[in-house]
């Protein structure tokens, strides 16, 4: 007689939920309460402007300047009414802890300078979702806080999908958190700043020539600009009336 080998149950895998599924309102809650006392007692000067103007419902791209890694904080702590998502670099994705705390958040991994059709389709498909997807149309940060020529491989994609966009500016955050620092800065002074939506149905059905792109892009650049420098007034008024901040 031959004894036969027990028979090992077929492993399931189990698949990983999509990137939109992945953000979690309980993580988002703790991480707010964690940086509360970062913001009020070791940043101190954060301001923000016209946050109402963000529509509290719908599909829309929030377009903003990008000087820092805490760009997104800055958005999500000051814009409670609505879940802010959008991607973020691979690269960033890389550490296990760092990629986790960015999934819940509702960040999803960008390859830039390169066609990314994940990331593209997590975007339609937050969209869909009525959903608002913070985009920095620079395609990098800026090193000394300046605003960079927008990418018109992102105004492509805002001309494709018609969404409605919401501009916003944050000023300081060179000076919060410069490239390669990894802690914030103490007594900063941050000013973010909100725009009316708009939108860019003059170029709807033309086609999308380098001409058609550039254009849109620097239709976006203007909305942006004039914010960062109301922004920047503000800061300065900040640091005028606060002999300790920064």
């Amino acid at each position: 007689m031959i004894d036969e080998a027990p028979v090992k149950p077929a492993r399931t895998r189990t698949r990983r939920k999509r990137w939109v599924d992945q953000r979690s309102t309980f993580w988002v809650r703790l991480l707010i309460a964690l940086f509360t006392p970062i913001f009020r007692l070791w940043i101190r000067y954060f301001r923000w402007f016209d946050v109402g103007k963000v529509p509290s419902t719908g599909p829309f791209f929030l377009i903003s300047n990008h000087t820092t890694g805490m760009d997104p904080f800055l958005t999500g702590f000051s814009l409670r009414h609505r879940a802010v998502r959008g991607p973020g670099r691979i690269e960033l994705f890389s550490h296990p802890a760092a990629a986790f705390i960015m999934r819940k958040m509702g960040m999803f991994p960008l390859r830039q300078r390169v066609a990314d059709p994940v990331a593209i389709r997590t975007v339609v498909e937050l969209l869909r979702a009525d959903q608002l997807v913070t985009v920095y149309p620079e395609g990098g940060r800026s090193k000394d806080g300046a605003l960079q020529p927008f990418d018109i491989g992102f105004a492509r994609l805002a001309l494709r999908l018609r969404a409605p966009l919401v501009p916003m500016a944050i000023a300081g955050g060179t000076q919060l958190m410069p490239m390669g620092s990894m802690i914030p800065k103490r007594n900063t002074a941050v000013v973010a700043v909100y725009g009316d939506a708009f939108d860019l149905s003059r170029f709807y059905g033309q086609g999308l020539t380098p001409e058609v792109l550039s254009a849109a892009a620097q239709v976006m650049h203007v909305r942006v600009a004039e914010l960062l420098q109301r922004a920047q007034q503000e800061r300065s008024k900040i640091l005028s009336e606060h002999p300790n901040a920064r």
